[in-house]
């Protein structure tokens, strides 16, 4: 009867511990990372654009992204801190 009863609380006792584990909200689980995108504006014979504007839009959002983003002296521009997903 004892043996019974010990084994009736272990079985208790890894229910409890199983279910404690499965309440875990996915928040408190791991964080997406941010990422990066990056590339070079052209045109058409293939010479890189100073000065050009860039928009990076989230497919999921549609909107804009990051604001600002201009190419540099060799038409190169990088967006950082992105959401997952596609833009």
């Amino acid at each position: 009867m004892k043996q019974e009863r010990l084994r009736i609380l272990g079985a208790l006792v890894l229910t409890a511990m199983v279910s404690s584990f499965a309440a875990i909200p996915a928040a408190a689980q791991a964080k997406p990372v941010p990422g990066k995108l990056a590339g070079v504006v052209r045109d058409a014979a293939g010479t890189p654009q100073m000065g050009a504007s860039v928009e990076l839009v989230s497919e999921a959002v549609g909107v804009a992204a990051t604001r600002g983003l201009l190419t540099n002296t060799q038409g190169m521009f990088r967006g950082d801190k992105l959401a997952p997903g596609f833009y």
